[in-house]
């Protein structure tokens, strides 16, 4: 019996395939002002996002609708609505009903702002 030594090309290679969830979560993630992001289905080919920041900050939104262009180019076939929701300090509770799944929150944050 001949022993053969592993090479590279002899290990089968595994990745997770891009969804729209985890693109959305891994673009806007890269924010530090963004609060908590929500995803919930609409229709066959559709996702709504519902972002929220606490202060309303021209610069900040820019870099989010920068960053909102750039999932819908990444999933042309796909209808992602996005929403903006500025808290100004409020619970999210007061201010809007967050629908479907938390995508991401950031935990300090999103105990601060009244979401759980």
């Amino acid at each position: 019996m001949a022993i053969r030594a592993w090479g590279v090309f002899d290990l089968a290679t595994v990745c997770a395939p891009v969804t729209p969830a985890s693109a959305i979560r891994d673009t806007l993630i890269g924010i530090p002002e963004i609060e908590q992001v929500f995803l919930e289905p609409e229709g066959e080919r559709g996702i709504s996002v519902l972002v929220v920041i606490d202060k309303k900050d021209y610069p900040t939104q820019r870099r989010i609708f920068e960053k909102e262009i750039e999932i819908g180019d990444s999933f042309p076939a796909m209808e992602i609505s996005f929403s903006l929701v500025i808290r100004d300090g409020r619970p999210l509770r007061d201010v809007v009903s967050p629908r479907g799944t938390v995508l991401f929150a950031r935990e300090a944050l999103a105990h601060k702002s009244g979401a759980y």
